[in-house]
């Protein structure tokens, strides 16, 4: 028997994700591994993305193939505020923006 909690990236997932498994064999006394694979660490990017034959969307599709990737309609409000997000990542458009996000955010807001 083996137990242990082990990061799914490890395995071909592309997630860096922490999970318990637990090996239990009553025909040998051994115990039995998980097999990691030898290669770097599939991404995202390695799966996803039209690269990989995915078709590019945009808000507000609507799927009618068997994948149904329905997409959520967002405001044009949303939708330039998105326009300043680099790639890197929220945190480093927080920075840079703040000012302006408080400010489009404060006049934008409704109230229920």
């Amino acid at each position: 028997m083996h137990f242990d909690v082990h990061n799914v990236c490890d395995y071909g997932v592309p997630q860096s994700r922490k999970r318990f498994t637990l090996v239990a064999n009553r025909v040998i006394d051994e115990a039995i591994f998980p097999a990691k694979l030898n290669s770097k660490p599939i991404t995202v990017s390695d799966v996803l993305g039209e690269q990989n034959g995915f078709p590019k969307i945009s808000h507000g599709h609507k799927d009618t193939t068997p994948f149904i990737h329905t997409v959520q309609k967002i405001s044009s409000i949303n939708a330039e505020r998105l326009q300043y997000i680099k790639k890197t990542g929220y945190q480093i458009w927080l920075r840079q923006y703040r000012a302006l996000a408080i400010k489009v955010f404060y006049r934008q807001r409704r109230f229920f």
